[in-house]
């Protein structure tokens, strides 16, 4: 947990008033963040603070934070989760790890603008051989981009997500056809 708190405790600040450049720094330390939550294990002793669900309103400041793009504040809010409340119980730390992922690791507007744009490119086909094919071709497309760019981890994370998330389309149809 130490390690969890030295990442964010530079960026600690409820005000998020030191600039917009401290600010994506801050951005840029949720990423860390995530990345060293993903390595530790939920715990797997049950401990109930004053009430079950006494985290969900610390989640909430941190999606509000977070859709202010407040990283800064969110940073803060997460640091205060984590003191007052048994943070790597699964149901808060797989709660955090997806607020994260959605947020900060994938750049949420590509994110959903890649999906929406493969579900109209899909209703155009009325083949299912065709709308493989499609999916097949839109997948080497995000592979090739992954090959020839040097990308920061985090756009690394989105096109890999973004990979999977075309693979399961693919897949589906794939399985609906038989």
């Amino acid at each position: 947990m130490e390690k969890l708190y030295s990442i964010l405790n530079p960026f600690d600040s409820w005000w998020n008033d030191e600039g917009e450049e401290k600010n994506l720094e801050a951005r840029k330390a949720l990423q860390d963040f995530y990345k060293e939550l993903k390595k530790l294990r939920p715990s797997k002793k049950y401990e109930k603070n004053i009430v079950h669900f006494s985290y969900v309103p610390y989640l909430v400041k941190i999606k509000k934070a977070l859709d202010e793009k407040r990283y800064m504040r969110a940073c803060n809010e997460i640091i205060s989760l984590m003191h007052y409340e048994p943070f790597l119980q699964g149901r808060i730390y797989y709660n955090v790890l997806k607020l994260l992922e959605k947020e900060v690791i994938h750049n949420s507007y590509d994110f959903q603008y890649a999906l929406e744009f493969t579900n109209q490119v899909l209703k155009d086909e009325t083949k299912k051989e065709d709308k493989v094919r499609i999916l097949n071709f839109m997948l080497d497309i995000i592979r090739e981009d992954l090959k020839c760019q040097k990308l920061e981890d985090s756009l690394i994370d989105f096109r890999i997500e973004l990979i999977r998330e075309i693979s399961k389309i693919k897949h589906y149809i794939e399985k609906d056809a038989v």
